[in-house]
């Protein structure tokens, strides 16, 4: 599945969704080298993969935690909410090396993050 399929797939979400989580994260890991080498070697304090961690989080629903996961190294950002929290915007960006922004419209924070992500990383700015 392609990056473009995949976005579509999470723009068509109505809710966060276990599976479409897990493959968003094998995509990543999938055509991403740098990706896979950050998921699979870095360990926390608690002797957690990134990818364990991802893997709880979602386990638990705590779907924004593992969203913040995919977000590209250097990259920072914000959510905002409607008032009556029915749509959520994630933007992303970063300026260094070169000035890069990524932005996503949802249903829920969770999937404008992710979606957002994956646009940054299929840019090529923070694969």
């Amino acid at each position: 599945m392609s990056a473009q399929e995949l976005i579509a797939r999470l723009e068509a979400a109505t809710a966060d969704d276990k599976s479409l989580f897990e493959d968003t994260w094998e995509h990543l890991c999938q055509t991403s080298f740098g990706f896979r080498r950050y998921a699979c070697t870095s360990v926390d304090d608690y002797g957690l993969t990134v990818t364990g961690r991802f893997c709880r989080f979602v386990d638990v629903g705590a779907y924004e935690s593992a969203a913040l996961l995919m977000v590209p190294k250097g990259w920072g950002g914000a959510v905002h909410s409607s008032e009556n929290r029915q749509h959520h915007v994630a933007k992303l960006g970063r300026s260094h090396p070169t000035n890069a922004n990524a932005y996503a419209e949802a249903p829920t924070p969770a999937l404008a993050i992710c979606i957002a992500a994956l646009r940054a990383r299929h840019e090529g700015e923070g694969a």
